[in-house]
Formats: structure tokens, sequence, C-alpha cells
């Protein structure tokens, strides 16, 4: 995928094929752009903003069914197989997002532990 941190690209392809619409990711690594952020992230883009709810139970769903354990914010920063996920709707612009924290490539499943579980 061009355009994407090479940490974050298989991510974000299995979230664009599991129906989700990403406008937005880093790894957290690569810095390829001034807006990239010392994290791994993902945004998702939801419409119509009134499916923002089960939009985000169906990422926490998906990101799980990957190997990836969203846990709640406070908790400390995420580690290993975890991350933070937090959706937002601004009533002055109607954009209702999902910003997925802490993630990236490597805490996918690997081919041989998804034909495993």
């Amino acid at each position: 995928m061009s355009g994407i941190n090479s940490g974050i690209c298989r991510l974000v392809a299995a979230l664009n094929n599991a129906g989700f619409t990403t406008c937005d990711s880093g790894d957290g690594e690569t810095h390829d752009y001034s807006c990239d952020r010392d994290y791994g992230y993902v945004v998702v883009a939801v419409e119509p903003p009134q499916a923002l709810i089960q939009a985000a139970d169906r990422l926490a769903a998906t990101l799980r069914s990957l190997g990836i354990v969203p846990v709640a914010q406070g908790t400390g920063i995420p580690y290993e197989r975890q991350c933070y996920m937090q959706a937002m709707y601004c009533p002055v612009d109607g954009h209702a997002l999902i910003d997925v924290s802490y993630v990236h490539d490597r805490m996918l499943f690997d081919a041989t532990e998804v034909s495993d579980g």
C-alpha cells in the first residue's frame, strides 16, 4: 500500500478488508510524515455518524479476531497485543471517527496462529 508506513500496512489492509474505512495511520516508528505519532495508530471514519457505536463494537471484535486486545484507557500504556480505542463524534463538522492507538503489524496473529485457533 503506498502512502502507508511499512509497520502498519498489514493491519490497515485487514481493517479495510473487513469493511472499515481507514483515513489515517502510522506505525510509530517510520515517521514518513510530519503528522505521524510516536506510537502506532489507525483512524477509522464512520458513515453515517449514527452508526458510531455499532462500528466501534464491530471494530473491537475485529481487532480481537486479529489478535489485538482493546483495553480501557487509564489502565497504563498497553503492551504486547493490547491497544486503546476511542470513538469520537464532532457535532460541528459531523465527522465520526474511531481512533485505535498503540497498534502495529507485529501485534497481528501469524497465519499459523490464525489457522490453529
